[in-house]
């Protein structure tokens, strides 16, 4: 699956420094996805993953900064 947001926003911190983070979204559920990509519009989302295995392997790909994972996708148990 394609990111859905490929634009990358600078924030500044108090330091005066800029940080931006590379996040990675991993649900089964695709609205879900969407809703999260709009959540966390003002950073990049790097990528999308729909299961376990696939979350691993874009981790690999990708590096992020950041992932946000449901624990409870279904076929992870």
């Amino acid at each position: 699956m394609a990111p859905v947001s490929m634009t990358r926003e600078t924030l500044s911190s108090k330091g005066g420094h800029s940080m931006s983070a590379r996040i990675l979204l991993v649900d089964d559920s695709k609205t879900t996805r969407r809703v999260l990509s709009a959540m966390v519009s003002r950073w990049t989302v790097c990528g999308h993953a729909e299961n376990g295995k696939s979350a691993v392997k874009k981790f690999r790909e990708l590096k992020p900064d950041l992932v946000l994972l449901d624990l409870a996708m279904q076929g992870n148990q």
